[in-house]
């Protein structure tokens, strides 16, 4: 194996790709939760994950579905204008956001060692402060009407 090989994401400058998930309750709050150990710790984000290698991008947010919340997600798609590039000095994302329109269990935080938190809430009520990519994502609805 090369040095090259053996060198973080960051080091190597790929871009991670990932899914973020608009799940709606019926008063029409959007589910966020606070992250916890990683990136962005104790700032709040929709839910999500990256892609993992041989994983397509509704495999990724059913799994994501699952293992952060619990619950099983089987009817959902990209939202309109549902992807974004975030490129920051030291991170490159490439997000993908899907509308979940229904599933099946009980939300709860199943991985407490990554979310602290989890609320339901208006977009203008969204606790601060608010994960980065999140952010950015929520600041061009501002130009688009992308929730259902």
């Amino acid at each position: 194996m090369t040095s090259e090989l053996k060198r973080s994401d960051s080091e190597l400058k790929i871009p991670k790709i990932g899914v973020a998930l608009l799940i709606k309750d019926k008063r029409g709050r959007i589910l966020f939760m606070k992250r916890k150990g990683s990136y962005g710790e104790g700032t709040w984000a929709l839910p999500g994950g990256h892609v993992e290698y041989a994983e397509t991008l509704r495999q990724t947010a059913i799994r994501e579905a699952t293992e952060e919340l619990g619950i099983s997600i089987w009817e959902f798609s990209l939202i309109n204008k549902g992807y974004r590039e975030d490129i920051m000095s030291d991170r490159h994302y490439i997000t993908f956001y899907f509308g979940v329109k229904d599933y099946n269990g009980e939300i709860k935080i199943m991985e407490p060692d990554k979310c602290e938190k989890i609320q339901f809430c208006f977009l203008d009520e969204i606790p601060s402060p608010i994960f980065d990519i999140t952010e950015n994502w929520l600041n061009g609805l501002k130009y688009a009407d992308d929730i259902e």
